[in-house]
C-alpha cells in the first residue's frame, strides 16, 4: 500500500492533480503510522476526487512511435 500511495502521489504531482497528490501523501503517512482507519478514510476521499478528475479529463488516444510507424 505504501509503495502504491507513494507512486500515485508522484504521478498526481506530475500532472498537477494537487488535491489527489495531497490525499496520497496522507495515505502514505497513515500507512507509515499503521493508522489504517485514517488511511481508509483518505482512500475514500481519493476515490471521490478521482471521479471528479475523470469527469474533466478528455479521452486521449496515444500511439507510441512504433505503433505510428507500423500504421504508416
Amino acid at each position: 500500500v505504501l509503495a502504491h500511495a507513494h507512486g500515485l502521489k508522484g504521478v498526481c504531482g506530475s500532472v498537477s492533480v494537487v488535491h489527489m497528490q495531497h490525499l496520497c501523501g496522507e495515505i502514505e503517512a497513515s500507512v507509515k503510522d499503521l493508522d489504517w482507519t485514517t488511511a481508509e478514510d483518505q482512500l475514500s476521499k481519493l476515490l471521490v476526487e478521482f471521479e471528479k478528475v475523470k469527469s474533466f479529463a478528455p479521452t486521449i488516444e496515444y500511439k507510441n512511435d512504433y505503433q505510428s510507424r507500423a500504421l504508416n
